[in-house]
């Protein structure tokens, strides 16, 4: 519930936002910001998603065409048109299948045997640890402290998870291919750069955060698609440094996932605030509204 949103829960959630503000796409918000043309009188609303799931273009576009509302998706490159998951939905999968295939004692005795592989990676080894001490585990927690670690240690954690529960990830798409994507685009959805391998910048060294600047962008533009100049920081991770590389390889301004609401001038072009919509505090038209009040 903390992640998706049910279909019923979207159109409502559209048709809401349609009749209570003037939803502009992205780039037309930032010629606004820019101009100063914003309407004193006016609310204004941008839609974003992150990641490019499949669901996107199933569920989301056909609401976002019927209402006629435009909308940005950030894409993780090197994910698009691949059966590759995002580590934590892969992680999420495990726990989850683990749960219905296994009996506890067998889950206990996985756990157990994980434990002492963890012993041989280091100082990553205690805080991983911890979390499999008992049944079920808090998965949303271990995947947060997962990403304190570099991404090695989390491949190689995600790799023994899968061997010790004897499960496999299926091979199935759940991100968009670059068909849809030049489906979307040819009917007003606009899209913009979430990097390449979806690390996230702070953890990386300059020059791989240069290339996954340089580099997904170069990938939507090699896709025929003409990228949005604003990029999607992932999980939300920024710092000046990071900000500052943004803005010097071609970008006019970046959104993070600092909760809020921006005035008639940002105060930091390069750290949009946004609030995140999702099953849970805005499955109803009070609860958005409640939501959107900041």
């Amino acid at each position: 519930p903390g992640m998706y949103v049910r279909v019923q829960s979207f159109e409502a959630q559209i048709a809401y936002l349609s009749s209570s503000f003037v939803v502009l796409p992205l780039e037309e918000l930032l010629r606004l910001w820019q101009t100063g043309r914003l309407d004193r009188r006016k609310s204004y609303c941008v839609i974003t998603f992150d990641d490019g799931w499949q669901d996107n273009y199933r569920y989301a576009f056909p609401v976002l065409r019927k209402y006629r509302v435009q909308a940005t998706i950030f894409l993780a490159t090197d994910y698009v048109g691949t059966t590759h998951w995002f580590w934590p939905d892969r992680m999420a999968f495990l726990f989850g299948e683990a749960r219905k295939r296994m009996s506890g004692e067998d889950r206990r005795r996985a756990l157990v045997g994980l434990r002492r592989e963890i012993s041989g990676i280091g100082e990553a080894a205690g805080c991983l640890a911890s979390y499999l001490e008992s049944d079920p585990v808090d998965t949303d927690g271990l995947i947060e402290q997962c990403k304190n670690l570099s991404a090695d240690v989390i491949q190689w954690f995600v790799a023994a998870l899968s061997q010790a529960f004897r499960i496999e990830i299926p091979d199935t798409r759940v991100l968009l291919d670059w068909n849809e994507v030049r489906e979307m685009a040819a009917h007003g959805v606009t899209f913009g750069s979430h990097s390449c391998s979806h690390r996230l910048m702070t953890q990386i060294a300059p020059d791989e955060a240069k290339k996954e600047l340089r580099n997904s962008w170069e990938a939507m533009l090699m896709q025929q698609i003409k990228p949005l100049p604003v990029f999607c920081y992932p999980n939300g991770n920024c710092n000046q440094d990071i900000k500052d590389l943004t803005r010097d390889n071609g970008y006019v301004a970046a959104l993070g996932c600092d909760l809020g609401l921006e005035g008639r001038r940002p105060a930091d072009l390069f750290s949009l605030k946004r609030i995140s919509l999702h099953e849970d505090i805005a499955s109803s038209t009070s609860l958005l509204a409640l939501t959107l009040s900041g």
